[in-house]
């Protein structure tokens, strides 16, 4: 699902509650919201649902998959998620 199918869906969901535009206006909000914090280096726990965190990752040496030559690396941040135990549980128990 990529952000207009999301848009798309809520909108379908409450469509009796919410105008499309203020769906649309919620979701970027959130996801603006989301992205500042992991940019300011903020963790996020949404309970139930899981935690965005950036991880440091050590620098390395990488490949240009266009030419195969070497490529330095840095230290950089890069952000994670580790899904929620209700979160974990509810997709583990609907495959089942």
């Amino acid at each position: 699902m990529n952000k207009s199918d999301l848009v798309e869906s809520l909108t379908l969901e409450y469509e009796d509650e919410l105008p499309p535009m203020d769906v649309r206006y919620a979701v970027d909000v959130i996801l603006d919201s989301l992205t500042e914090a992991l940019v300011l280096d903020r963790d996020i726990e949404i309970r139930g649902f899981g935690s965005f965190r950036n991880r440091r990752r050590k620098s390395q040496i990488g490949r240009n998959p266009q030419n195969g030559e070497e490529v330095h690396l840095g230290d950089r941040l890069i952000p994670s998620f580790k899904p929620g135990q209700d979160l974990r549980l509810r997709v583990r128990d609907f495959h089942h």
